[in-house]
């Protein structure tokens, strides 16, 4: 199923909200609309440069997608750009690399649960 580009207008200014809301206004943003495989956006940072690519993908499985939704894309990869410095100075300090990620995801998790509340 294609996600059509009024998608992916809808994921670049809920993104900018929320993390403009977030105070994460020095990086640069870069948005970009894909095929991605597994997943229905992704983050690609570099946090050296202060710059950051938005992913949101073409393409959807053929089934029904009830958790896909362009805002609920652009929340989770602001809590995930909210996390990526504290996940780099993690990495650097030999924690494993998957218990990294399964705790960044707990925590953006539970973000996501409550900023939908407010």
């Amino acid at each position: 199923m294609k996600v059509p580009k009024s998608d992916f207008k809808i994921f670049k200014k809920e993104f900018i909200r929320i993390a403009t809301l977030l105070g994460l206004t020095h990086y640069r943003y870069d948005f970009i609309f894909e095929p991605l495989d597994d997943a229905y956006a992704q983050l690609r940072t570099n946090l050296d440069n202060k710059v950051v690519s938005i992913v949101l993908t073409t393409k959807l499985r053929d089934t029904p997608q009830p958790s896909y939704s362009p805002e609920s894309c652009a929340l989770h990869e602001a809590l995930h750009l909210l996390l990526a410095d504290y996940c780099a100075l993690a990495e650097f300090r030999y924690a494993a690399k998957i218990e990294l990620f399964e705790e960044e995801e707990r925590v953006v998790r539970r973000l996501e649960k409550v900023l939908k509340e407010i």
